[in-house]
């Protein structure tokens, strides 16, 4: 299959939750000699390159989500990673996705926070982190819009992804 440039929607963690997960998906990426990336639960993706974040999400307010495991797969970008809840709020981000010109309905909306690419390192120490990670909440105010190449299946892939627009979701007080 050849690659095919998609414009990939990110909800991102707040700076204290996102700083929380990064400090585990750096040491992980590390120890693999892979690439570092920001923490995120992909929304979905677009065939548009300018996708227009705020007529898509500009109301929304920020979401909080409950974290329910630490699970690994084989695919690439789902190597290990936090599987989230899906709230109402978070289904109501996806829908308004779904309804946007361009967008790709390619697999199953599946929220979760990977903390790493390709097959994690053993045993470095890290389980008593991760489940510290279950512990709390995960907040989300940010929403990305990336410019990447799929499929990803290398670390090089997530190396030239690129940021292409972002929007602060409304802090609920």
């Amino acid at each position: 299959m050849s690659p095919q440039k998609v414009t990939s929607i990110w909800l991102v963690p707040n700076s204290e939750d996102g700083a929380r997960i990064k400090h585990i998906s750096d040491q992980l990426a590390d120890a693999q000699k892979g690439a570092r990336f920001q923490p995120h639960i992909t929304l979905g993706s677009l065939t548009t390159s300018e996708p227009d974040l705020n007529a898509m999400f500009g109301a929304a307010p920020a979401v909080e989500l409950k974290p329910i495991e630490i699970d690994r797969t084989d695919t690439f970008t789902m190597a290990l990673f936090i599987r989230l809840e899906i709230s109402p709020q978070l289904a109501e981000l996806r829908a308004a996705l779904e309804s946007a010109k361009g967008f790709r309905a390619s697999r199953t909306f599946d929220p979760h926070v990977s903390l790493c690419y390709g097959s994690p390192p053993e045993h470095l120490g890290l389980s008593v982190h991760f489940s510290e990670l279950l512990d709390h909440p995960v907040r989300f105010n940010q929403i990305w819009a990336m410019e990447i190449n799929v499929p990803v299946e290398t670390h090089a892939n997530v190396r030239t992804w690129r940021k292409i627009a972002s929007i602060e979701l409304n802090e609920v007080s």
